[in-house]
């Protein structure tokens, strides 16, 4: 059927439970400023993409009827009902990382939508070898809201590695802070820039014969596309 220009559109949601509405807002209110389909169509694919890829909804439906008859005048819209599904709170994964050419089995656990506002943490630890050489763990925080798809997140990595230099075993411990943002431009079909600042701490013990032995320390700020 067509609709008259303007075309008149209600919006409604539902399910929020913990999470705020502040989460969905930036997306949700231009979706009632719509006044005609194609707009509409537009930014209800885009908000839809966002929520989705938030992480912290399960479900995210779109239920779309003609507004009644009493409306003035009538058939002049439609009225939109959305619908959120809120996924599970906690969760706890295994993966494989890889430092230096070692994989390291890892046991990671994450904590979605802390205080309701779509906030991510997660805690990863390495899964020991049967040597007890390699260990892994760390901290890591971030988040994903705005109407521009900004995420944000900082994280502290700590490693201890066994390595064998001119048959002598020589230990690599390191701690690493990262800080990152990264954006995509909406308006570019998913156009994405990386802008990562970070502070790495290397420190090498050993016998004598194990090269670079000592502490190092490497700053960095580093952009990709």
């Amino acid at each position: 059927r067509s609709y008259p220009h303007p075309v008149t559109i209600e919006v409604d949601q539902k399910g929020l439970q913990r999470t705020k509405y502040s989460v969905i807002k930036d997306h949700l209110e231009p979706l009632r400023r719509c006044t005609t389909i194609p707009d509409y169509l537009e930014l209800a694919d885009r908000a839809s993409a966002h929520w989705n890829d938030l992480g912290i909804f399960k479900q995210v439906s779109f239920e779309i009827k003609p507004m009644d008859a009493g409306s003035e005048p009538p058939g002049a819209g439609f009225k939109v009902n959305i619908h959120f599904v809120e996924g599970r709170q906690h969760s706890l994964s295994m993966n494989l990382r890889s430092y230096k050419g070692t994989l390291t089995p890892c046991l990671q656990g994450s904590f979605n939508n802390l205080a309701g506002r779509a906030w991510i943490g997660q805690w990863v630890t390495g899964l020991f070898n049967r040597n007890r050489q390699n260990q892994l763990r760390g901290l890591q925080f971030g988040t994903r809201n705005g109407w521009w798809d900004t995420e944000c997140w900082a994280s502290l990595l700590q490693r201890q590695r066994a390595n064998t230099d001119q048959g002598v075993e020589c230990t690599e411990s390191s701690h690493h802070l990262r800080l990152s943002v990264k954006g995509a431009d909406v308006w570019q079909d998913g156009w994405v820039h990386d802008v990562s600042l970070g502070l790495e701490q290397l420190e090498r013990t050993g016998p004598a014969p194990c090269h670079d032995l000592g502490l190092s320390k490497k700053a960095y700020l580093q952009h990709s596309l």
